[in-house]
């Protein structure tokens, strides 16, 4: 008989799966444990529960908003970006209600890009002439739509 088919191996495989999953369980919740100990002392000693993060990793070759990075020089000047749009984002978060003496410091600093400025209405402008055989047509008929919407804006003045 086989022994890949015998069922006497087959039941030990089976049974030595079990053991390991159960051990491997067993050391997870273990695991566990210590770390939820370990948060309990941090909070109970200063207020809050301290992580680690890894920086952020940047290949050679990439471009990030526009910098290549082709050596460390040009992954700090990249990092340092990215950290200036991360401070810009959490001074926005903010708000308007924050204090704002650090704004204005961070503006003047450069650190920090000002918000666009909305007008009360946008407004197209033209900068291209019609051009053609129609041209004085066109225009004529833009002469008198315009004329008319004068004409039309007149009496709800009065």
């Amino acid at each position: 008989m086989s022994k890949k088919n015998n069922r006497a191996i087959m039941a030990r495989k089976h049974a030595h799966d079990l053991a390991l999953e159960k051990a491997a369980r067993e050391a997870a919740q273990r695991k566990q444990a210590k770390a939820d100990r370990k948060k309990a002392r941090q909070l109970a000693a200063t207020g809050e529960v301290k992580t680690k993060r890894k920086g952020l990793r940047i290949r050679k070759g990439v471009k990030i908003r526009g910098i290549k990075i082709t050596d460390s020089e040009s992954k700090r000047r990249a990092l340092e970006l990215l950290q200036s749009e991360q401070a810009a984002k959490v001074m926005d978060a903010e708000g308007p209600g924050a204090e704002g003496g650090e704004g204005a410091e961070a503006d003047a600093a450069g650190g920090r890009r000002g918000k666009k400025k909305r007008g009360a209405a946008r407004v197209k402008v033209v900068t291209k002439r019609a051009g053609g055989k129609r041209a004085g047509a066109a225009a004529a008929a833009g002469d008198a739509a315009a004329g008319d919407a004068a004409a039309a804006a007149a009496p709800m003045e009065s």
